[in-house]
């Protein structure tokens, strides 16, 4: 019953693969090359290509028309009257160049086989290819081949994924059986884990994510931390919206309280950082309107960061005691080499810029005022009416050519005569100006057997995107 049961689940997968890769669909593209035509081919049908981008012709155009065709129609019209063919074998096509018809004495060697691994067992998907050539073919699921090669002194290399390539002379031989060894990656990780100590990553019990200095340089922000985002699995920064100085908390694995500080405990260097951002407003709703002074995580400078190893879970950072429960950032800065030749000399500059992304939708067909006061609009009590400008509401009345006592910002206050009711569609836009960002580093590092040293300068000028009174608001660094 068992050996029943597994024929017809065998049976059942086949017929299923079948029809997905049998099925017949409309296909249309105009004035189109062959690359792009292979690529929604396989998009659409799951099939895999393999060919040559050299073979491929870049400069003609093509147009295929089918309705209710399969996948062989659709490719025996785009190859039409091309130099090419095409064989399919299970799922995967592989496009090659047409053989030239050969005479009796110029026969091509054709060489069959198997490829296996080390325990005997047949490997599928293995490409075979006839080196310095464009004729590839490929293992079927029972790990055989039929190749057909210019010449007998040509070799065949045999490649396939975690696999170690080989390479066969064919010489006389009409059937060559080759069996893969398996390639051991190993990748000897080293990370500075609590207290500087530093491990081979494979020997780490907890997860652990290392990050280069490099990695924070690809796009520098005026806040470094931010190229962590994205990085880091299981990471999340929480902005302050504090503007070009604003900083960033670190959460790793997301909250795990309710109440308290779920930040990472930061380290540089083996010394814990201060990472309070923010510090109550007394003068107005006190801790509801908090301000963001800024911290020393984000005052330091990305181009000394030798590495950022981030540990995540009370595990990784357990010789930090409780204030490590929420993880630990261990920052690791550049130093001297001690075989160092003579002084080392570096420099790196860049600039970013930045503006509004996008806008949203104003309305500007009534004015100041809520709901009620619509008749007139009065800026302090006059003899229109009384005071209706304590609002923030945009119900008032309707911008009609009306005239109405307003704010005169060159008295700043109520103005002495009328002045047209009309909307500044601009008021918000002319707020902002475009964002500018300056950055200038140097270095100079040294060493000997003895000690190292090393000693850098960083200039950042940045023009934020808010525009006041016509004075950019400038933050030096």
């Amino acid at each position: 019953m068992k050996l029943c049961f597994v024929i017809l689940i065998t049976a059942f997968l086949q017929l299923a693969g079948a029809s997905t890769y049998g099925q017949k669909f409309d296909f249309s593209k105009k004035n189109v090359t062959l690359k792009h035509i292979l690529h929604e081919l396989e998009s659409k049908t799951g099939y895999n290509f393999i060919y040559n981008s050299n073979v491929l012709p870049s400069d003609k155009l093509i147009s295929v028309e089918l309705k209710n065709a399969t996948i062989n129609e659709i490719l025996d019209k785009s190859l039409e009257n091309q130099p090419l063919s095409y064989t399919i074998n299970g799922n995967t096509i592989v496009i090659v160049k047409k053989e030239k018809p050969a005479t009796q004495q110029q026969q091509r060697p054709v060489v069959k086989g198997k490829v296996t691994n080390a325990n005997n067992e047949p490997l599928s998907g293995v490409v075979v290819n006839v080196k310095g050539t464009n004729i590839v073919e490929q293992t079927n699921a029972s790990g055989e081949y039929t190749i057909r090669a210019n010449d007998t002194k040509n070799t065949l290399v045999f490649t396939l994924l975690g696999y170690k390539s080989t390479e066969v002379v064919i010489g006389d031989r009409s059937t060559i059986n080759v069996s893969l060894q398996q390639q051991k990656m190993e990748v000897e990780e080293v990370v500075v884990t609590a207290l500087g100590i530093k491990r081979e990553e494979k020997s780490l019990g907890y997860s652990v994510t290392k990050v280069s200095g490099d990695e924070l340089m690809d796009a520098v922000s005026n806040n470094w931390t931010d190229a962590l985002s994205g990085k880091v699995a299981g990471l999340n920064l929480i902005k302050s919206g504090g503007g070009p100085a604003g900083t960033n908390k670190i959460i790793l694995r997301g909250e795990s309280s309710l109440s308290g500080n779920n930040a990472a405990l930061i380290v540089v260097d083996g010394v814990v950082v201060n990472t309070t951002i923010t510090e109550p407003n007394g003068a107005y709703l006190g801790t509801e309107n908090p301000i963001d002074h800024g911290n020393g995580l984000s005052d330091l400078n990305p181009e000394d960061i030798e590495s950022v190893s981030v540990l995540k879970g009370p595990g990784a950072a357990a010789l930090y005691g409780s204030r490590g429960s929420n993880g630990a950032i261990i920052i690791t800065t550049k130093a001297g080499k001690p075989a160092q030749k003579g002084l080392g000399i570096s420099f790196n500059s860049n600039s970013t810029f930045g503006f509004i992304n996008r806008w949203p939708d104003f309305q500007y067909e009534y004015g100041q005022g809520a709901i009620g006061n619509d008749r007139y609009y009065s800026y302090g009590a006059t003899e229109d009416g009384s005071n209706t400008r304590n609002t923030s509401a945009a119900w008032g009345p309707k911008f009609a050519g009306q005239e109405y006592y307003q704010f005169d910002p060159n008295v700043l206050g109520r103005g002495a005569e009328r002045t047209p009711w009309v909307p500044y569609k601009n008021n918000r836009k002319d707020f902002f100006d475009i964002a500018q960002t300056f950055t200038n580093s140097i270095s100079i590092s040294g060493g000997n057997a003895r000690t190292t040293s090393r000693l850098s300068y960083t200039n950042l000028q940045n023009k934020w995107i808010v525009l006041i009174r016509g004075i950019h608001v400038t933050l030096w660094h």
